[in-house]
């Protein structure tokens, strides 16, 4: 029996996220409101925390560079 093991994904928090990209928290979530950016919901309501998986960032960043 084989098993397939797929690698952890990473998360990061909206701050990292900002901190990475030199700009604002604000941007960070404007983006991800406006669908320009893939993130997640940990847990539900308002409040819940908010992560972006890093490989979904690469991707984004990619998808921006080669548009311009």
């Amino acid at each position: 029996m084989s098993t397939t093991e797929q690698p952890a994904r990473t998360l990061l928090t909206t701050r990292e996220v900002a901190a990475q990209l030199g700009v604002g928290r604000s941007t960070v979530y404007r983006w991800i409101t406006a669908g320009q950016l893939p993130a997640i919901r940990i847990g539900s309501g308002r409040c819940a925390p908010i992560r972006v998986p890093v490989d979904e960032l690469h991707a984004t960043l990619h998808r921006t560079r080669d548009a311009a």
